[in-house]
């Protein structure tokens, strides 16, 4: 009996034995399936993560292009209202320059008359001598 009963408890022992090392294949199952979807997860996400680092990059990108043609209107602008300053600036010099002309030419009048006059002068001057 003894050794029946010590055969029973050695088959039960095995048994049980059996029975830990399938629930033990069965745990490790689980967390392998775990870790599997966790890594198909964290690519899932990993390719979100991309997708809107490229979306971020992209929006730079075309904020960066607005700067820069913003950079150039101004640009554009700036060189326009230049070249417009240099021609009221030499429309400014001609007029200065036609100004001056007319002031020198009127003083020149002046003298020629004053000459005149002074000649005039004289010559009535020499004929009244003359008379005398």
């Amino acid at each position: 009996k003894t050794e029946t009963d010590r055969q029973s408890r050695t088959d039960r022992d095995r048994q049980t034995g059996k029975h830990r090392q399938r629930q033990t294949d069965r745990d490790r199952q689980k967390e392998t399936d775990i870790q599997r979807r966790q890594k198909q997860t964290d690519r899932v996400g990993q390719t979100e993560t991309d997708r809107q680092a490229s979306t971020d990059r992209d929006r730079q990108t075309e904020t960066d292009r607005q700067r820069q043609t913003e950079r150039d209107r101004h640009s554009e602008k700036t060189e326009t209202d230049r070249q417009r300053q240099t021609e009221i600036d030499g429309q400014r010099q001609t007029e200065t320059a036609r100004k001056t002309q007319r002031y020198r030419d009127r003083q020149k009048d002046k003298q020629a008359d004053t000459d005149r006059q002074r000649q005039t002068e004289t010559n009535i001057q020499i004929q009244t001598d003359r008379r005398i």
